[in-house]
């Protein structure tokens, strides 16, 4: 969505020469990792779309345990080459002992712009 950003709040703020994703459904994800989008300007929402808090880092970004949508605001000619994975922890055995192993599911681009 063109010439929007959000930030903290979690609303709709305009700004030219910036975009903002659809809400995207991340229900499941113990993690978040992305590439070309904006931390400081993205924002987890709970099922109601209410704000729960931004990002705090591109790389495993721990997902608010009630979120189940996130918005990616950036820059438009960045966001344009955005990339979302979403990862998910599944606790594997081998050998008898347990630990645990980060599974990665790619979000597809045409579900969120």
């Amino acid at each position: 969505i063109p010439d929007i950003y959000t930030g903290v709040s979690g609303k709709d703020i305009p700004y030219r020469g910036w975009s903002i994703t659809n809400y995207v459904d991340v229900q499941g994800f113990d993690y978040l990792t992305m590439i070309n989008g904006s931390t400081s300007y993205s924002c987890y929402y709970d099922a109601a779309k209410n704000p729960l808090g931004t990002m705090v880092s591109q790389t495993y970004d721990k997902v608010p345990e009630q979120a189940k949508y996130v918005r990616i605001s950036n820059d438009s000619a960045a966001i344009s080459k955005l990339s979302i994975k979403g990862g998910r922890f599944v606790i594997v055995s081998k050998n008898g002992g347990e630990f645990r192993r980060l599974f990665y599911f790619v979000v597809s681009l045409n579900d969120v712009m």
